[in-house]
């Protein structure tokens, strides 16, 4: 009798320490979901050009879950904005820009341009502000990874990213290749380097571009 006391007493400790770890752990993931920064939080920090703005989860956040109002990259409205630029007409290369900006901020070339356009038309804080932006998204993909194997790949949210990255390296693309490993996508991209005519091989993770291409087709 005198046992069979001590053992329920300590069965009722053990389930109350279960239950006690459970709420905790339960606890802990919800404070870990609760405390990721939504995209919206994210770009707020970016607009009020916050050094420590973090320009990789803004990048992922959209690619994730894209706002309402995310039209993507329109090709045409790309070239407009290029060839407006060449041809010094830097008020309409700002229109186009802001338009890509508009349904897509996350785009390197648009704040590349907006950047350069307001530096020629004297406007120094939105040339800047632009600056800061497309360094920032450069930096993020710079340091995912170095992009010499898969295992090190950059991480990119669009095959804009890509050629962002070539540009960088100053690259000329060649081939393209598209490989799958351990459950992942990668583009392989042979390039040249112009300078030295070494032919240079990157490899990019397209996790999430490939995955938004993937639900289109099952639509």
């Amino acid at each position: 009798m005198k046992y069979n006391s001590m053992v329920k007493p300590r069965r009722k400790f053990i389930l109350l320490g279960l239950v006690l770890v459970l709420a905790l752990s339960s606890a802990a993931t919800y404070s870990i979901q609760e405390a990721k920064p939504s995209y919206e939080s994210l770009l707020e920090r970016i607009h009020k050009s916050d050094p420590a703005a973090d320009f990789t989860a803004l990048r992922l956040a959209y690619a994730d879950a894209p706002p309402k109002d995310a039209g993507g990259n329109d090709p045409d409205v790309s070239r407009s904005m290029f060839s407006a630029m060449r041809d010094k007409k830097y008020g309409k290369a700002i229109e186009y820009a802001e338009r890509i900006m508009k349904g897509n901020f996350v785009d390197i070339d648009a704040h590349l341009v907006a950047s350069a356009a307001y530096k020629e038309k004297g406007d120094a804080e939105k040339e800047k502000f632009h600056r800061y932006v497309y360094e920032g998204l450069i930096k993020s993909i710079l340091n995912s990874g170095d992009g010499k194997s898969q295992e090190t790949a950059f991480t990119v949210i669009s095959t804009e990213e890509e050629y962002v990255v070539l540009r960088v390296y100053g690259l000329v693309p060649g081939s393209q290749s598209l490989l799958s490993a351990k459950g992942h996508y990668y583009d392989r991209l042979d390039a040249i380097n112009p300078k030295t005519h070494e032919k240079v091989t990157l490899y990019f993770n397209i996790d999430r571009p490939y995955g938004a291409l993937e639900k289109i087709f099952k639509k």
